[in-house]
């Protein structure tokens, strides 16, 4: 510091220029496009007889990493209606998750400041489709 204040460059010069003089460094906090840790996302079926998860069932993103897409796929007879979260506060993180919502089958995350460092587990969910009963040829059907 020949000028008194803090730089990152430095030329000594005179009888000082031979000594060993060493940076230190403070941790930034706060910092855009810093995202902490990261996370690990783990993609499971809540019934495992209504479908599957094709894509990359689990993803560690580091810092402000996106993942790759995966797809709920419903068997034959099931519908897929949404993915519940398994570890606890986690919805929409990634901009395509809050554009698409939890009905959507496609899923994208990102890592996220707020929830560094977490497991996230994100079940998607299946229903079996059921037709409706008493109908009649006219394709009219009564309540039971």
């Amino acid at each position: 510091m020949t000028t008194g204040k803090p730089s990152p460059k430095r030329q000594d010069e005179g009888d000082g220029k031979e000594k060993i003089i060493s940076a230190i460094y403070e941790a930034k906090k706060d910092v855009v496009g810093d995202c902490g840790p990261g996370n690990k996302y783990e993609y499971k079926v809540r019934n495992i007889y209504g479908g599957y998860v094709k894509g990359d069932r689990v993803q560690t993103l580091n810092g402000c990493e996106c993942g790759s897409y995966v797809l709920a796929v419903p068997y034959s007879g099931w519908k897929f209606v949404g993915w519940e979260d398994a570890s606890g506060g986690v919805k929409c993180l990634s901009l395509d998750c809050q554009i698409k919502g939890l009905t959507n089958p496609y899923r994208r995350d990102c890592a996220g400041t707020d929830i560094s460092g977490r497991d996230i587990k994100l079940l998607a969910k299946f229903e079996k489709i059921t037709e409706p009963k008493n109908c009649t040829t006219d394709g009219t059907c009564k309540p039971d």
